[in-house]
């Protein structure tokens, strides 16, 4: 039998480690969101770089999302996150995904090394 006090120790275990830190200020909160697109910029430009377009895929959009460890390798393969309409698409999202994976480990400038919650979800999307 579960009582009140096991209860609270289950969700004391779940409770993420970020939610134990202390609130950010407006002008943190401002810096980090610059940060993020600055690091996001970088690893789209390696993606971009990598990237091999289909012929055919004119007019065709795919978004992937990824997730990186703190020496710029791949966690996980690349998730597509909407299924493909149509063959230019699935196309792009192949072209996309294999981008990615070639260009791995990705290049993260020292600065973001210290603040990976600012870098390490990346979501690109392919047009």
């Amino acid at each position: 039998m579960m009582t009140i006090g096991s209860s609270l120790m289950a969700i004391a275990m779940i409770v993420p480690a970020m939610a134990l830190t202390p609130p950010r200020s407006p002008d943190q909160m401002a810096e980090d969101a610059k940060s993020m697109r600055r690091a996001a910029a970088l690893i789209e430009a390696q993606v971009a770089r990598c990237l091999v377009r289909p012929e055919k895929s004119a007019g065709a959009k795919a978004t992937l999302r990824f997730y990186l460890q703190i020496d710029g390798t791949l966690r996980a393969p690349p998730q597509l996150l909407e299924q493909p309409a149509t063959p230019a698409q699935l196309a792009l999202a192949d072209a996309a995904s294999r981008a990615i994976e070639q260009c791995a480990p990705f290049d993260v400038p020292e600065e973001f090394r210290g603040s990976p919650y600012l870098w390490t979800t990346q979501t690109i999307a392919f047009e």
